[in-house]
């Protein structure tokens, strides 16, 4: 009766590994055979391929791993997972660790539909694979991280930033749009701290910033701010100046926004002149200090 148990186990054991990977499998006759450790190698098997070729698993290891195309493509085909359809990255940064509550709203957003993905890619970072269908694929692309920070805001009581990648076209670029939103978070919260969510399309100055070599940004501020520009520039003038940027350059909003007489912020403003020999109120000057800023800002976050 125990033999025949044990055949059992192993027969449901084979059952469940054909329907995991597919292929069929049989026990030879052999006296010498150790059923119990045949059992244990049968689930080993099937725990070992499930884990290799499980949904969120094969689209983790397209995340961070190059494969070629054609094992791309039959890997997907197994899984019943469509290669070539429209899909953006996005990178979702909280600052409270594996948090239940904003995990289980995501996957009640997202993953009713079963081309989307929702991955625990570390502590802090949560991603979703999106497939988009429409034909207004750009509009929805932004709608979504939008939708992402409101809800988890609200229904989480959450506050996250979201990076994300442009629209790809099939399963191969998926570690590209990775790049992409890794890069647009990382850029988003050094230049752009006052958004929440950050396309890889829409950097603007601050990508060309953060490509900048080290030696050229240096040279650069030298030539702006003198022999420390690192220091050359307190506190006070700096906010001053962050709102004055704020406010498109108008005198008499930043000084509301500064609780400051609009003869003091004339003050700020001509000291700075005197330090740089530049006018902020001059739209040329203006980019010029805008620039010296985030190359600092980019140089202190090293």
């Amino acid at each position: 009766m125990k033999a025949l148990s044990q055949e059992n186990k192993l027969n449901q054991a084979l059952k469940e590994l054909y329907n995991v990977t597919g292929l069929q499998f049989s026990l030879l006759s052999n006296p010498e055979l150790d059923t119990k450790q045949a059992l244990e190698q049968i689930k080993h098997l099937t725990h070992a391929y499930r884990e290799k070729y499980n949904k969120s698993g094969f689209i983790q290891e397209l995340l961070i791993e190059e494969l070629s195309s054609s094992d791309i493509f039959y890997r997907a085909q197994k899984l019943h997972i469509e290669f070539h359809a429209k899909r953006a990255v996005y990178i979702i940064e909280t600052k409270n660790a594996k948090d239940s509550t904003l995990l289980e709203t995501l996957k009640n957003l997202f993953t009713n539909l079963t081309d989307d993905f929702i991955i625990e890619f570390s502590p802090n970072n949560i991603i979703l694979v999106k497939t988009f269908y429409s034909k207004k694929s750009k509009v929805e692309l932004e709608q979504t991280a939008n939708t992402i920070v409101d809800m988890l805001n609200t229904e989480a009581m959450s506050k996250v930033r979201v990076g994300y990648s442009s629209i790809i076209e099939d399963l191969s670029q998926l570690i590209i749009a990775y790049k992409e939103a890794r890069l647009a978070l990382d850029i988003g919260n050094l230049f752009y701290t006052n958004k929440a969510t950050h396309c890889h399309s829409s950097l603007g100055l601050g990508r060309i910033i953060y490509h900048l070599p080290e030696s050229l940004s240096t040279t650069f501020l030298k030539e702006i701010l003198g022999t420390d520009p690192l220091n050359s520039i307190d506190e006070e003038t700096l906010t001053t100046i962050n709102i004055f940027f704020d406010n498109g350059l108008n005198i008499a909003e930043t000084a509301r926004k500064l609780y400051i007489h609009r003869n003091t912020l004339i003050y700020r403003i001509e000291k700075l002149q005197k330090l740089t020999g530049l006018d902020i109120r001059s739209f040329d000057d203006a980019v010029l200090i805008k620039i010296a800023l985030m190359i600092i800002r980019h140089l202190k976050s090293r």
